[in-house]
């Protein structure tokens, strides 16, 4: 299925689990709880979301916390890096 034919609303849903995640990352995010955001069925959730985004969930997650890592490392100098890894 190709990103183009995945309903308005699917994308609107994959949008909002989204921010859920971006919004969440210190916190243990689990597909399970990421779906039930989206009100989608983790199975189903998973495999839009890898249509759509080009990467696993868990892919994600991880990208996203290293770049939010990078992101203070750069501009939070006087924290240490167990500071940072700890947010």
């Amino acid at each position: 299925m190709k990103p183009s034919k995945i309903a308005k609303e699917n994308i609107a849903r994959l949008n909002r689990a989204i921010t859920f995640i971006e919004g969440n990352l210190s916190e243990k995010l689990s597909l399970e709880i990421i779906a039930e955001k989206a009100h989608f069925s983790p199975f189903h959730f998973h495999r839009l979301f890898k249509i759509v985004v080009g990467e696993t969930v868990h892919n994600f997650i991880n990208r996203k916390r290293i770049e939010k890592a990078a992101s203070y490392l750069l501009h939070q100098k006087e924290k240490n890096s167990t500071e940072i890894a700890e947010k």
